[in-house]
């Protein structure tokens, strides 16, 4: 499994991170990143892309709508196949993330997982 998504269903929270470093998960908060341009139709210069093109110091970005994981690259796409509910749900959660700020290590004490087995960054 990837280890960002273990972490992450762990945890129950999307703004952290994680790597495998042997037999331990190093879990590391995101860094908040804002965008100038956010390309909610998928179109940047006559090319639609699957993942939602984002504009960041003068270059063009992606998001992946699922992990949130920023990227340099995506596929082209044809026009039809965007999805922009998703995409929708991401811009909303940036707004309200910019609204109501919190703190990134407040997740609950895990049970089932000893302190050693955790690594904070």
């Amino acid at each position: 499994m990837d280890p960002t998504a273990a972490a992450r269903a762990l945890l129950k929270r999307m703004n952290i991170a994680a790597e495998n470093i042997g037999d331990l998960l190093k879990v590391f908060p995101c860094r908040k990143v804002e965008f100038s341009e956010v390309f909610a139709d998928h179109k940047v210069q006559d090319k639609f892309y699957r993942d939602l093109p984002v504009a960041y110091k003068n270059k063009i970005l992606f998001v992946h709508p699922w992990s949130r994981e920023i990227k340099a690259a995506s596929k082209e796409i044809g026009c039809g196949e965007t999805r922009m509910k998703q995409d929708r749900k991401i811009v909303e959660e940036w707004a309200l993330e910019s609204e109501d700020e919190e703190s990134i290590f407040d997740a609950p004490h895990l049970k089932d997982i000893s302190e050693e087995r955790l690594q904070w960054a």
